[in-house]
């Protein structure tokens, strides 16, 4: 068991580790290939992941509200915690709803449970990247949200992968193969500038940061056992909620909360140590699925 934990954790571990040690040496500006990403590699996945036939949206019903409950549900539950430990709840809240679902939860749930989780986990990671853009700039902007968002790259390749599916249209064999190589491109992306981006955050208010890093994967925990008694989950989508219920902090979370100025010392030191943190829970959690 423990061999094989380590063949899960160790790809992972190992590129965003490369990414850390390129990101101390070059110190490179990131922006470009996280924008490239957001606009160009992640909207493939989405795509052709949601156009094939193998993908039927009506079937994740349940487990996308499951996804809705386990992103938001933490929130609630640790509302209180945010005056214990005397801090802003804009800034303490959005790291404990939003999970790194993007760089971790679509790796992770490959590597786990295996392609055939993939499916579960785009439509998990689609949800909950939409309720953290949106939430986001509801807490931290305070100006609402505009159109401006429906044209994000990633919700209009699912739209029209989706519309597709429904359509029951396959796509021509000669774009599968293209597709296929754009699209899985993005998750090594997303480990290498994930381990870039740590590689610059200052570990600062270690005490919130470490009290965030533990309440994190506790209150998604507590979410996902109250939730999933009341679905009717196939094994492969209650493990796979399992591993997004239980990620780390997002790294977009401290992104916003440097735009918007809100603690980004205490939200980086929340990332930070979720990610160590989730060195512990991950395999416990792949122990428990196993």
């Amino acid at each position: 068991m423990l061999i094989q934990i380590a063949m899960i954790l160790l790809p992972i571990g190992g590129i965003v580790f490369a990414g850390m040690v390129y990101g101390k040496i070059k110190r490179p500006d990131m922006a470009a290939v996280n924008q490239l990403n957001l606009d160009i590699f992640l909207p493939v996945l989405v795509f052709h992941m949601t156009a094939q036939q193998s993908f039927r949206i009506a079937e994740f019903g349940p487990m996308l509200i499951g996804g809705m409950v386990v992103t938001l549900l933490p929130g609630l539950l640790l509302w209180p915690a945010a005056r214990w430990l005397k801090t802003d709840w804009r800034a303490f809240i959005p790291p404990m709803m939003f999970g790194n679902s993007g760089n971790l939860g679509l790796p992770l749930a490959a590597l786990a449970l295996g392609s055939a989780a993939l499916p579960e986990a785009i439509a998990l990671f689609t949800i909950q990247a939409v309720l953290q853009i949106v939430l986001s700039e509801v807490i931290l902007n305070r100006r609402g949200v505009g159109v401006h968002l429906l044209r994000l790259p990633f919700l209009v390749a699912a739209a029209l992968g989706l519309l597709v599916n429904a359509l029951g249209w396959s796509l021509p064999a000669v774009m599968q193969q293209p597709l296929a190589m754009v699209g899985t491109a993005s998750i090594p992306m997303l480990l290498i500038c994930l381990g870039v981006r740590m590689s610059s955050l200052k570990l600062g208010a270690t005490r919130l940061g470490l009290a965030g890093a533990l309440l994190r994967p506790l209150s998604g925990l507590i979410a996902y056992l109250l939730i999933t008694p009341m679905l009717n989950l196939t094994p492969v989508q209650s493990n796979t909620l399992l591993v997004f219920a239980l990620l780390p902090s997002a790294l977009l979370c401290y992104v916003y909360s440097e735009k918007y100025r809100c603690q980004p010392e205490t939200v980086g030191s929340i990332v930070c140590l979720s990610h160590v943190v989730a060195l512990v829970t991950m395999p416990l959690a792949f122990w428990y699925l196993s």
